[in-house]
């Protein structure tokens, strides 16, 4: 048998116990980051380098964190993909795809995400709130025909934020062996409620309890507002507006790509089967339909988590009331609130907002941290990953990475700036340096990477002072990279970065 990481291929003599040998191994080994193609980012009128994807320092925190998780955990393998504020996109893979052939798992393999698919499907809707079709109080009984079980003066925002009272129909126990029974069945929304809904959990709007048939009526409340189907509202509102073209929703979408194994006990004899080709049913995609049936590469997710959390899809306004938060059943110290679709975590200090998925075979986790600016996507293909722990893990290195290259502009520049300490702690002030110049007064303006001045002080130099020390209070209050452009008096340009970590 054979394990690998990106390529590296290693012996392995068991396929679902790693040797304490080869546990050592991944553990100890620096992985070579995967390179992936830089671009100029204009920042703050500047010329910066600024693809925090092929940053050496950033790949190497993140393929030590996840060579440790997979060493410890009991994951066949993962995948993880990480989108930051200057839009570059680190993908890095671990562990077998299948053991038994010695294929690694690849980066660019698509994955069920699961309940990641209600951050879509509540996006649908409040874009179609924004669109005036409908509102988060409508009854739904104003939108769909009675459904024994339902309520009918449930409201659309009750749905979302899980506050409805119905069942959850996935906790039926006939539902899975329905499923495989007849993979070829097509279930329908209405269908799966009818089927195996039962008595509410309790009256709407007194209580807050996880269910995935409230994302089965609200596609139903979906297509009966727009006359189209979900899927074909997904791609029009979604999809195809923000050119995730590795995201699918079958059977309305052909899979294009290579669909990674998973591994279930389908016979619950102790021993994992592949799952690949009853995931890839029309009845497993089906069942799971708009609260649980996207397909994606993990990068997509990353991409999709930025785009829904900038408000680059719906306004600002939108996006905050998403994030009014309610607590539900089975939160913990790290889940810590559900939204309008969308879930709340704390990472100790770093509060990050998205959603996690759990289906047969796979586990994953997407999140969006408004301090760092970056999105994560964690999947695995046995659903045995602890994806808090992973996931702490990454966002810690993330919240502590090296700073970037920065490249000059066409202007003559007499020296690169120099920060130091490079990172820069909260209590400390940071000083700049450079080659002396001439005297008279000066500017320092300070950039995040997304362009926007976060920073600015003028002060006059004198010919033969080399540096600036600005004290923590002048600094950026938020944890990142930032840039700097100090003009000196001339007009001749100095620039550099820093990490600020707060």
């Amino acid at each position: 048998m054979f394990f690998g990481y990106d390529g590296l291929v290693v012996c392995h003599p068991n396929p679902f116990e790693p040797s304490k040998e080869m546990r050592q191994i991944q553990s100890s080994r620096l992985w070579m980051l995967a390179a992936l193609a830089s671009g100029w980012v204009l920042v703050g009128g500047f010329s910066a380098r600024a693809q925090l994807a092929s940053n050496a320092s950033v790949g190497a925190g993140l393929e030590q964190v996840m060579a440790d998780e997979w060493s410890t955990q009991s994951s066949l393998g993962f995948v993880t993909a990480v989108q930051f504020a200057d839009d570059s996109i680190w993908t890095g893979a671990v562990g077998a795809n299948d053991p038994g052939t010695g294929e690694p798992i690849a980066s660019d393999m698509l994955f069920g995400f699961a309940s990641i698919t209600k951050t879509y499907t509540a996006a649908v809707v409040m874009k179609l709130v924004e669109e005036g079709v409908l509102t988060l109080d409508d009854r739904i009984g104003d939108w769909i025909d009675a459904i024994t079980f339902v309520n009918a003066n449930i409201t659309i925002r009750q749905l979302l934020n899980h506050t409805s009272g119905v069942y959850n129909y996935t906790n039926n126990g006939d539902l899975i062996p329905a499923v495989w029974a007849d993979p070829d069945h097509y279930w329908t929304p209405r269908e799966i409620l009818t089927t195996f809904l039962k008595a509410p959990a309790f009256f709407a709007g007194t209580g807050a309890a996880y269910s995935n048939s409230n994302y089965h009526l609200a596609h139903l409340v979906i297509e009966a507002a727009t006359g189209e189907s979900f899927a074909d509202v997904l791609h029009d509102r979604i999809l195809d507006p923000l050119g995730l073209q590795r995201t699918f929703l079958p059977p309305r979408d052909t899979l294009s790509g290579t669909l990674g194994t998973t591994w279930v006990d389908i016979n619950g004899n102790g021993e994992l089967q592949d799952y690949r080709n009853l995931l890839d049913s029309p009845a497993s995609h089906t069942q799971k339909g708009a609260a649980g049936g996207v397909i994606a590469e993990a990068a997509d997710i990353a991409r999709w988590s930025r785009h829904l959390f900038n408000a680059n899809l719906l306004s600002v306004s939108t996006v905050d009331a998403m994030r009014s938060w309610v607590n539900l059943t089975g939160q913990n110290a790290t889940w810590t609130g559900y939204g309008l679709g969308v879930m709340r975590y704390a990472f100790g200090d770093l509060e990050v907002w998205g959603h996690s998925g759990l289906i047969h075979g796979s586990r994953s986790m997407m999140v969006y941290s408004p301090d760092l600016d970056l999105s994560v996507a964690v999947v695995d293909n046995n659903a045995a990953l602890n994806i808090y722990q992973l996931m702490g893990r990454i966002l810690g290195v993330l919240s502590g990475i090296a700073a970037v290259n920065v490249e000059p502009d066409s202007q003559p520049v007499p020296s690169a700036g120099k920060a130091f300490p490079n990172p820069s702690g909260a209590m400390q002030a940071l000083t700049i340096r450079w080659a002396p110049s001439h005297a008279g007064m000066a500017n320092l303006e300070v950039y995040d990477v997304r362009g926007r001045l976060v920073a600015r002080d003028d002060r006059l130099v004198n010919a033969l002072q080399d540096d600036w020390r600005m004290d923590s209070s002048a600094l950026p209050s938020g944890s990142g990279v930032y840039f700097y452009r100090l003009i000196l008096p001339g007009g001749t340009p100095v620039t550099g970065s820093f990490i600020q970590q707060r």
